[in-house]
């Protein structure tokens, strides 16, 4: 199983915690900044970002699929599932070619595009990536880590509405 050492220097299971002071400070700004747009504007910049992105990076770069990430939460956040979903595809297939089908950072945007998927009512699909999710969990993190019972719960959430 492949492993996210982003987080090395750390010594811990490579799971960031809560961020640092400069962190917290950076995302006060960008949430200031974001604050100060439309969102159809603020969906247009990110879409040039991401443009600049696959120049600089390639169509399969970390700063690309992390782009496309951004965008796809500027979609969700504006109701736009859909859409959303299709930039969700496109980062879990370049975290699994570039890092690998079991890496921490490629479940968790399968994670994200599970709750897409559950939100769309695409409930069965959502459960098979969730159990994907899970397992990959338990095993790199153990069952009893608050990401792993958070994703079980989540599971259990989906498919008791898909039984409804």
């Amino acid at each position: 199983m492949a492993e996210s050492r982003r987080y090395w220097w750390r010594g811990d299971d490579g799971v960031p915690g809560s961020p640092g002071p400069f962190k917290r400070r950076a995302l006060k700004w960008a949430e200031r900044f974001e604050a100060k747009y439309d969102p159809e504007e603020l969906l247009q910049m990110k879409l040039g970002l991401v443009d600049t992105q696959v120049r600089m990076f390639g169509v399969d770069g970390g700063p690309t699929a992390n782009g496309r990430a951004e965008v796809a939460r500027q979609l969700e956040s504006m109701g736009r599932w859909v859409e959303a979903r299709v930039f969700w595809e496109q980062v879990v297939a370049a975290y699994r070619r570039n890092r690998g089908a079991d890496d921490l950072m490629t479940v968790q945007s399968e994670e994200f595009l599970a709750l897409n998927l559950a939100k769309s009512d695409l409930h069965q699909d959502a459960i098979n990536l969730m159990d994907h999710v899970v397992a990959v969990y338990r095993q790199a993190l153990g069952p009893d880590h608050e990401q792993t019972t958070r994703a079980i719960r989540f599971r259990e959430r989906i498919k008791a509405l898909d039984s409804e």
